[in-house]
């Protein structure tokens, strides 16, 4: 093996295993002529900028409908978007250069526990990790979440996100959605604004579950709770070779459980994730480190290093790559801490809200790292656009991975539900595919492999329908749009 494909394999791995920090970049940034908002990686995927005439920062229900009336006066179309914004999908655009964009960033104080109903209540911008650690201190835990904590409530259960598993309601954060307030446009009559507060035994509940942010704006949401559990966790390294019957019986041997696969290295790695008793002796977290964050120097250089790999077209290095990550994940527990600070073995078991998500990033924004933060110039009684000023502070450290002011890695990624009735077909079609070019996939790895979580049908409209199978594909993207991708052919055969 050259040196320098030895150094490029260590500079990949130590990349991918050493995050420490990070510091994401708001989603919304306003100049002299206008607004742009972007998502985390900072590019759409079509390329073309997403703008907006104005952006508010609302504080209270009264400012934000405020807004919202303005704007509907004015006849602008307009969208919610949350604190940081976490979709390549363009759902926060407004339809135009003229649009309003409302943010949710200021709207995130209120929140109340009812326990008799086991149920909790949060404005739209309150992020998950405010909730659940919230929920926690009365003993209560929300069943499922997705992985990465750094989202706002609404803006999750908009889009239908999901954890993986088939116990209770599901996976799905809206499943547990039992009351909603919205502000929906009306009629001069009515203030150009309507307040509509629905509960389970509205219809029109299951059209508000997930709506992409097109029924109007989320004020505050109600979740069902449960009595705070513990969970077990353990990381297997298996064959893939039954894997298309292994991943029905999994779904119903484990209740959070999930499988990542390495098609070209053969290997899948199974989270036995399971609920255990409250009283479970633990005091394990989850700290996964691929929602924390390192040094700007490292992220670029290792940006560098998959550039090479796309343009030498050297996908056997990517797979020997691919397989000592796997390797990493499981000897050194994927980000799971025994004790808080520690790795010592598996199972981890610890209180819920402590193992079902994690991240690092916004708990660095409201320091005096944040960068790009806009100044909040609040919406005023005319149909004039308000611009906001533009505060620039470059942090000394430590970045997300994925932090688009540096030469960062960026990644497509697609995603596909499939019922458990037609999941093991698939998987032996991915294998055939597999087989005919060993090396096709193995751009996967280096992004942690396919993703397959469990996903219960649900009530909501726009959910799915039967119980399935979220297959995530998450793999390498130019900045250019024009460049060729290694092994491409292969990834639209999937």
């Amino acid at each position: 093996m050259s040196s320098r494909i030895w150094l490029l394999q260590f500079c990949l791995l130590q990349f991918y295993v050493s995050l420490l920090h990070a510091i994401p970049p708001p989603p919304v940034q306003c100049y002299g002529n206008g607004c742009t908002v972007d998502n985390y990686q900072g590019l759409w995927m079509d390329h073309i900028p997403c703008k907006a005439a104005n952006v508010v920062y609302p504080t209270t229900e009264e400012e934000l409908v405020k807004a919202m009336a303005e704007a509907v006066k004015c006849k602008q179309k307009m969208k919610v978007v949350s604190k940081w914004s976490h979709t390549l999908s363009k759902f926060v655009c407004p339809g135009g250069d003229d649009g309003l964009l409302i943010s949710t960033r200021d709207y995130s104080t209120a929140m109340s526990v009812n326990q008799s109903a086991m149920t909790i209540t949060a404005n739209a911008g309150v992020q998950l990790r405010t909730l659940i650690d919230y929920a926690a201190d009365f003993g209560l835990a929300l069943p499922y979440t997705t992985y990465w904590d750094g989202v706002s409530v609404t803006g999750v259960v908009s889009t239908g996100a999901h954890g993986s598993g088939l116990w209770n309601k599901g996976s799905a954060l809206h499943e547990y959605i039992t009351a909603m307030r919205l502000a929906v446009p009306s009629t001069e009559e009515e203030g150009y604004v309507r307040i509509v507060s629905l509960t389970d035994v509205d219809e029109d509940l299951d059209a508000a579950r997930v709506s992409l942010g097109v029924l109007g704006v989320i004020l505050q949401v109600t979740f069902a709770l449960h009595p705070m559990f513990k969970r077990s966790v353990s990381l297997e390294a298996r064959a893939d070779n039954l894997l298309e019957e292994d991943v029905l019986s999994f779904a119903q041997a484990h209740d959070f459980g999930d499988i990542t696969w390495y098609p070209s290295i053969r290997k899948a790695l199974y989270r036995l994730d399971d609920l255990v008793s409250v009283d479970s002796p633990g005091d394990g977290i989850n700290k996964y480190q691929g929602f924390q964050g390192i040094p700007v120097a490292q992220i670029e250089q290792a940006r560098r290093g998959e550039e090479f790999l796309e343009k030498t077209r050297n996908a056997a290095t990517a797979c020997k790559i691919s397989e000592m990550l796997l390797n990493k994940r499981v000897s050194d527990g994927n980000g799971f801490l025994n004790d808080g600070s520690s790795f010592t073995g598996f199972p981890v078991v610890g209180f819920n809200h402590l193992m079902q998500a994690s991240g690092g990033c916004q708990d660095s924004y409201s320091t005096k790292q944040h960068i790009l933060t806009p100044t909040g110039v609040q919406s005023q009684s005319s149909c004039a656009s308000q611009k906001d000023g533009i505060d620039e502070v470059l942090p000394d450290s430590a970045f997300c991975y994925w932090d688009p002011r540096i030469n960062s890695s960026i990644f497509y990624q697609t995603a596909i539900a499939v019922s458990l009735s037609n999941i093991s077909e698939l998987i032996l079609d991915i294998k055939k595919i597999r087989d005919i070019d060993p090396n096709g996939l193995c751009g996967l790895g280096l992004y942690g492999g396919i993703m397959l979580r469990y996903m219960k049908k649900s009530r909501a409209f726009l959910g799915i329908n039967e119980d399935v199978v979220d297959i995530d594909f998450t793999y390498f993207r130019s900045r250019d749009a024009n460049s060729p991708r290694l092994n491409g052919d292969v990834m639209e055969r999937n």
